[in-house]
């Protein structure tokens, strides 16, 4: 079996990909590393009627959440919590959450899951997604409205020459590219 000879741009490619995975996945794990637990600090006002919380000794109950939350997960939360209390626990809801799937009044009891979906109409932006220009490849620039073959390699030779981009508004400094195309995909492209 013959081994592929790779040609030199494609191993300055495949560095440039390994190099950002390495430097993406260190921020990544620093950022988990270097984030505090949220502090839950609540006061609920008794409003009479049944509770359904079967509360242990320490007056704290077990839910889970899971869905369009920033850090779904187990929580300790007080007796008597209801569900915006948990929602506000774990980091509040991310874009697109689909809040009137969710009763966030409902009181909580011991063992209670939770899923705050994502809002169907609001998701369809997925249709289009965004293209990071630092990492995108030729087929994914040419996925772009009015870009081309000629002009995504003209945004990876930039790349290549200059370095990653620093701000969305480097592209006009990439030839062919003018303030209308560059309107065109301000809001497709991010770094």
């Amino acid at each position: 079996m013959e081994i592929p000879h790779w040609k030199p741009a494609g191993r300055r490619y495949l560095l440039l990909f390994l190099l950002l995975a390495l430097a993406l996945g260190g921020a990544g794990w620093y950022v988990l590393q270097e984030t505090p637990e949220p502090e839950l600090v609540l006061t609920v006002e008794e409003t009479g009627g049944e509770h359904r919380e079967q509360a242990g000794a320490s007056g704290q109950i077990e839910v889970y959440i899971s869905g369009a939350v920033k850090k779904p997960g187990v929580y300790d939360v007080p007796a008597g919590s209801r569900v915006y209390d948990l929602v506000r626990a774990a980091g509040d809801v991310i874009p697109y959450a689909d809040m009137e799937a969710v009763n966030l009044s409902a009181p909580l009891a011991d063992g209670d899951f939770i899923h705050v979906p994502l809002a169907p109409d609001r998701t369809a932006v997925t249709e289009h997604p965004m293209v990071n220009i630092n990492t995108a490849g030729l087929a994914e620039l040419e996925s772009l409205p009015g870009i081309g073959e000629v002009t995504a390699r003209k945004i990876l030779d930039y790349r290549e020459e200059h370095g990653l981009f620093r701000e969305k508004r480097e592209l006009l400094d990439v030839p062919s590219i003018g303030e209308g195309r560059y309107a065109k995909i301000e809001d497709r492209v991010t770094l």
